[in-house]
């Protein structure tokens, strides 16, 4: 089911249309612009960030192990344990 992006989280705090920077890893922007579909190659990602931290591993543990298995953060770059950090805060929270 689409999520709604609220103008108060996304628009007002940004002044400016969302970009991808604020849309949680795990979705998308569907193509109306203001709803948010799940995205299937990152929500397998943060499956696997799951798995590994109820293995007992490290943010820094789990950065290595997405890097060997060559899982990539929307950026393309490597992952900082601060995003790691925020993607598990936010799992706990969900």
């Amino acid at each position: 089911m689409p999520i709604r992006l609220t103008q108060s989280k996304f628009e007002h705090d940004l002044g400016a249309k969302c970009t991808t920077e604020c849309i949680p890893f795990g979705f998308s922007l569907a193509a109306d612009g203001v709803h948010l579909v799940e995205n299937s190659e990152e929500r397998s990602v943060l499956a696997r960030i799951r798995e590994l931290r109820r293995g007992g591993l490290s943010l820094r543990g789990i950065r290595a192990a997405l890097q060997r298995e060559r899982m990539k953060p929307r950026s393309g770059a490597s992952w900082s344990p601060k995003v790691l950090r925020d993607i598990c805060a936010r799992e706990v929270s969900a």
